[in-house]
């Protein structure tokens, strides 16, 4: 399935962002979170949940999260 918005196509059946048909990498984790923001959409999600869904069995700090938002930004 693709998601469009913009110039950017995030197909995450292949796992894939494009911006104007040309890839972009992504770690695993941010494009995890993008997705997820994505299928969320226009729902805010809660720090809480980000966590929880990302990171199901770990703790992690929020300077974790902090840094994939960057990533994606």
């Amino acid at each position: 399935m693709a998601s469009r918005f913009g110039s950017f196509a995030l197909a995450t059946d292949s796992r894939q962002l494009t911006r104007a048909g040309e890839p972009l990498h992504l770690t695993p984790k941010a494009f995890d979170l993008l997705s997820l923001l994505i299928d969320a959409a226009p729902r805010v999600v809660p720090k809480s949940e980000l966590h929880s869904r990302l990171w199901p069995d770990t703790f992690v700090a929020d300077t974790t999260l902090v840094g994939l938002v960057k990533e994606v930004r």
